[in-house]
């Protein structure tokens, strides 16, 4: 996974740095990294880098296993969903057309 590293700045609650991860189709996460204070060297940096891109791809991985546990409705199912529903649509607007009268 690529990584870029950005947005090194002083608050009031520590020291900032933003990290990209672009993910081998393309995504690109964001991740925020707060150390109390200024690190002193790059290596405290890039060891923070290397916890938050672990940290994503448990995240993706995650999210991986959740979806594949779900799948996705195959089109037949959503057109099978969309009529039911548009059917209770057309029954609603007749109860209140009749409701009206």
């Amino acid at each position: 996974m690529k990584s870029t590293v950005w947005g090194h700045i002083e608050r009031p609650w520590g020291y900032e740095i933003r990290v990209n991860f672009e993910a081998d189709n393309g995504i690109i996460y964001n991740r925020v990294k707060i150390f109390s204070s200024k690190p002193e060297n790059q290596k405290e940096i890039d060891a923070a880098v290397v916890e938050l891109e672990k940290e994503l791809e448990n995240q993706i991985k995650f999210e991986n296993f959740e979806k594949a546990k779900t799948p996705e409705p195959t089109k037949e199912e959503m057109i099978a969903k969309i009529i039911i529903l548009e059917a209770e649509i057309t029954a609603l607007k007749t109860e209140s057309i009749k409701a009206v009268k």
